[in-house]
């Protein structure tokens, strides 16, 4: 049974520009990136998507409102994180992703919106049906011929709040490396000349090489499996509220009992393994 919940007021998205922010100097010029081999994976050539709340504040300064903040921020981010300006697109000889840089026609898409709603007659979107959800993210795709891999979009509401819609591929970074170019982007807007962690790429030295006569694992399709329920939009969401004592216990009991004396464990590892 699913527990989405449809907005039961009209709900008019509007939006006004978009536009390519570009790092605010020279970048390195490469003429490709390579990719890890976990990241040429097909199954992770999709695009993700998210979105960021935040409430209202009382405002009037224009270097403060919110489109204003995050292209700025963008655009000193993307000094450090360069990449995210670049165009993804499939070899054809081997069909292996790769990244081109440094070019002219680089930047991230960023777009301006308005909306003619305050943000608390949308529960600020909790459970939110993904129709409605869908008008404040930013429209990226997967393409054959090439596609950018990071687009950011600002969503205005009346109250003063606004949504940072956020759309990645995934063969360009999972969600802990979303979470480090996020926190990096929120430190920028906050007034700070960098980010706290500032990324490296070296995904060349990811790469598996072949060894002679290596062969790719054969999976017959008749035994791949398919149900007849999917794809579907009927998800259950559940909420699990996990207290920080409880955190810290499953660490100790983990290393205690897996003889983890010289390693560490992270929250989401610990979480991940009991649920």
């Amino acid at each position: 049974m699913s527990i989405q919940i449809s907005s039961s007021i009209p709900l008019m998205v509007e939006k006004k520009l978009t536009e390519m922010v570009k790092p605010p100097k020279h970048i390195p010029s490469h003429d490709t990136l390579s990719l890890s081999t976990l990241d040429n994976d097909p199954y992770n050539e999709v695009i993700y998507k998210a979105c960021y709340v935040f409430k209202g504040r009382n405002v009037v300064d224009d270097d403060n409102q919110p489109e204003y903040l995050v292209r700025e921020a963008l655009s000193v981010l993307l000094g450090y994180y360069y990449p995210l300006s670049g165009t993804l697109k499939r070899r054809e000889t081997d069909r292996k992703l790769q990244l081109s840089c440094g070019s002219d026609g680089g930047g991230v898409a960023f777009t301006v919106a308005t909306a003619d709603a305050e943000l608390h007659t949308l529960k600020y979107l909790e459970n939110i049906d993904s129709d409605t959800a869908l008008k404040f993210l930013p429209e990226l795709q997967v393409d054959k011929d090439g596609y950018p891999p990071f687009a950011l979009q600002v969503t205005n509401f009346k109250c003063g709040g606004f949504i940072l819609g956020v759309a990645m591929s995934h063969a360009m970074c999972d969600g802990y490396g979303e979470g480090h170019i996020m926190c990096a982007l929120t430190e920028l807007a906050g007034g700070k000349k960098k980010p706290t962690v500032t990324p490296v790429w070296e995904r060349e030295r990811l790469v598996v090489r072949p060894e002679e006569n290596d062969k790719a694992p054969f999976v017959p399709g008749g035994d791949i499996a398919a149900s007849p329920d999917l794809p579907t939009d009927d998800w259950v969401i559940e909420k699990i509220n996990i207290r920080a004592e409880s955190i810290r216990k499953l660490k100790e009991t983990t290393l205690k009992e897996c003889d983890f004396s010289n390693e560490t464990v992270t929250t989401f590892e610990v979480i991940g393994a009991y649920l």
